[in-house]
């Protein structure tokens, strides 16, 4: 084989190593990114949840407000205040 075959040879063994390489990246890649897509949509899930959970709160809180609020009135009313 003459140095330039072996020189080619080479060449080649390491273009394909490089493609090799390359395709696991891509691999990686994709799963990476899926990966986050679903932590995104998990994310966004909960997010959504807590939202509706501090309305309900919100709510529960104006109606004890306004619970409260009369039954300080009635107080004040038998009070005479």
């Amino acid at each position: 084989m003459s140095v330039e075959d072996t020189a080619l040879t080479k060449l080649d063994q390491a273009i394909a190593h490089l493609e090799r390489a390359l395709a696991s990246r891509a691999q990686t890649g994709a799963a990476s990114v899926k990966q986050v897509e679903q932590e995104n949509a998990e994310l966004r899930a909960a997010l959504a949840k807590a939202k509706s959970a501090q309305s309900d709160l919100e709510e529960r809180v104006r109606t004890v407000g306004t619970r409260l609020d009369g039954a300080i009135g009635e107080l004040r009313s038998v009070l005479g205040a």
